[in-house]
């Protein structure tokens, strides 16, 4: 038996990708001085649940990658929307 050790370049990109949008859905400010863990969990929950949402449909992976543009830029927005308002 032979072993022979290798790796995949793109192995978890996706995943490692997924993190500063998880923790602007969650909530935290982009610009900085504003979060919290559990807000942080939030987003990462939402994302995995968006994730089996969209395998449990049969969702193209090209339009995956869209409709998780669509999310975090709404999440952008309406972060920046909040603090135009509390000004």
């Amino acid at each position: 038996m032979s072993f022979r050790p290798s790796a995949v370049a793109t192995e978890g990109h996706l995943r490692v990708r997924s993190g500063s949008p998880a923790v602007a859905i969650g909530g935290t400010s982009i610009l900085g001085g504003e979060g919290a863990v559990g807000r942080t969990v939030v987003g990462v929950l939402t994302l995995e649940i968006l994730d089996n949402g969209f395998t449990l449909l049969n969702v193209n992976p090209s339009s995956q990658g869209l409709l998780h543009g669509g999310v975090i830029v709404a999440a952008v927005g309406a972060d920046a929307l909040i603090r135009l308002r509390r000004r």
